[in-house]
């Protein structure tokens, strides 16, 4: 029952995360609605994807290299 509980209330939390996020169409709109160019909007909104998906890439090889020391793994060319 307890787990129950905890999952209901996770659940609340992710959909409460949901209704805050934004989607791109309407973070173009309202960069639009500020008088930048659509185009500018677009750019501005590609560099920021391109920035937090090598961000996630940086953490899953940081991740991925932190389990390959626990392993105790060696000999693959990765710094010690």
């Amino acid at each position: 029952m307890k787990s129950l509980s905890l999952f209901s209330a996770g659940f609340i939390l992710l959909l409460s995360g949901c209704s805050i996020m934004t989607t791109e169409e309407e973070r173009l709109k309202n960069c639009e609605a500020k008088g930048i160019s659509k185009d500018t909007c677009y750019l501005v909104e590609k560099a920021d994807r391109r920035q937090e998906k090598d961000q996630s890439d940086t953490r899953l090889h940081e991740q991925n290299l932190r389990v390959i020391k626990q392993m105790g793994i060696k000999g693959l060319g990765l710094p010690e």
